[in-house]
C-alpha cells in the first residue's frame, strides 16, 4: 500500500464570541466560501463506494498489489494513511451509509484490501475538515455548526475505538503536532448557528485523549482564511523556536499575510507580518535553512523572513 505523503492531518485565546440572544450578527460571505456546512446528506460518489487500490513502489517499478473498496466517500488524500499493512481511511456519508463519518481499516488477503475494523456515528449530520494519524492514534474533526475533535485509537486495527472528543465552535482544516502531546490547528471560527466567522488558530492538550481540551485560541477577523486548509505547505513548524508560521488570506483588501505564532505553555502569542497581495497569496511559502533563518518565497521573490 502506499502512504499518502501527509504533511500531518486537525486549530485556536479567545474563546469565540457566543451571540447575544435577540441580537442578530451581520454576515460576511467571502466569494467562493460556503459559511456553513449543509446538514443536508452529501451527494452519491458513483454508486456510494470509493474504490481501493494497493501498489508496490520499487525504484522506478510499480506492481499491482489488490484491490476492494469501502462504502463511503475519502474526504482527500491526507484521509488515507497506511502502517504496519494496514490501510486507514476516513470516510464520509453516501448514499450507501448512514449520515455520519467513520474510521475503516483494511488488510491486505491475497489480491483483495478487505475490511477489518471500523468505528461509526463520528460526526452525525457534519463534514470531515481535517484528520491526522500517528502510529496508533487518529484525530480527526467535523463540522456542521460547532467543531466535534475525535480521538480514535487504531493500536488494534481490527478493534478501533473512539476514545475522547472535543465539541466547541468552529473547525480546524489543517492540524500539526508540535510535541508535549499538543496539537495546533488551523481552521475558521464559527458562531454556535455554524455561521464562519474568519480564520483562526488553536492549541490543544491531547495529553488525555479521553478528554481532549482547547487550552487557548486566536482569531483574525471575519474577512480572514487561513490557508493552510486548502495547501498545508503554507503552515511551516518552526520546533527550536515552537512557533508556527501560517499564511492569512484577508479576501476585503486582497492582502496576505504570514502569523508567526509562538508557543508559550498554553498561550498563544501571535503577529502578522504583510508579505503580498493578490492572486500570488496562494504561492507564498517558508522555508527555514539549517542557521535559523527562514526564507520567504512569494512566488517571484526569495527574502530572509524577520522573526
Amino acid at each position: 500500500m502506499v502512504r499518502p505523503d501527509a504533511g500531518w492531518v486537525e486549530p485556536e485565546l479567545v474563546e469565540p464570541e457566543l451571540v447575544e440572544p435577540g441580537l442578530v450578527e451581520p454576515e460576511l460571505v467571502e466569494p467562493g466560501i460556503v459559511d456553513a456546512v449543509p446538514s443536508t446528506r452529501v451527494a452519491p460518489v458513483d454508486e456510494g463506494v470509493t474504490r481501493l487500490y494497493a501498489f508496490a513502489l520499487d525504484g522506478l517499478a510499480t506492481d499491482y498489489l489488490a484491490a476492494g473498496e469501502v462504502e463511503g466517500q475519502v474526504a482527500d488524500r491526507w484521509a488515507m494513511d497506511a502502517v504496519d499493512g494496514t490501510l486507514r481511511l476516513a470516510v464520509g456519508p453516501t448514499v450507501e451509509t448512514g449520515n455520519f463519518n467513520s474510521v475503516v481499516t483494511f488488510a491486505e488477503r491475497g489480491d483483495s484490501l478487505v475490511e477489518i475494523g471500523r468505528v461509526d456515528a463520528l460526526g452525525v449530520g457534519e463534514q470531515i475538515t481535517s484528520v491526522r494519524w500517528f502510529d496508533d492514534l487518529a484525530v480527526l474533526v467535523t463540522f456542521r455548526q460547532i467543531d466535534p475533535l475525535y480521538a480514535v485509537d487504531l493500536t488494534d486495527p481490527a478493534a478501533p475505538r473512539l476514545l475522547g472528543e472535543l465539541k466547541i465552535p468552529g473547525f480546524s482544516e489543517y492540524l500539526h503536532p508540535i510535541g508535549g502531546e499538543r496539537l495546533l490547528g488551523v481552521g475558521q471560527d464559527a458562531s454556535l448557528q455554524g455561521r464562519v466567522r474568519g480564520a483562526q488558530l488553536a492549541l490543544f492538550d491531547v495529553a488525555d485523549l479521553t478528554a481532549p481540551r482547547r487550552v487557548d485560541v486566536v482569531g483574525f477577523g471575519r474577512a480572514t482564511a487561513a490557508m493552510a486548509g486548502q495547501d498545508p505547505r503554507q503552515f511551516t513548524w518552526l520546533p527550536d523556536r515552537e512557533t508556527a508560521l501560517t499564511v492569512l488570506s484577508d479576501w476585503r483588501t486582497g492582502v496576505g499575510s504570514v502569523v508567526v505564532a509562538t508557543v508559550d505553555g498554553d498561550r498563544l502569542d501571535t503577529r502578522t507580518v504583510p508579505v503580498e497581495a493578490g492572486r500570488d497569496v496562494t504561492r507564498v511559502r517558508l522555508v527555514p535553512l539549517a542557521d535559523g533563518r527562514v526564507l520567504l518565497w512569494t512566488g517571484s521573490q526569495v527574502s530572509a523572513f524577520p522573526l
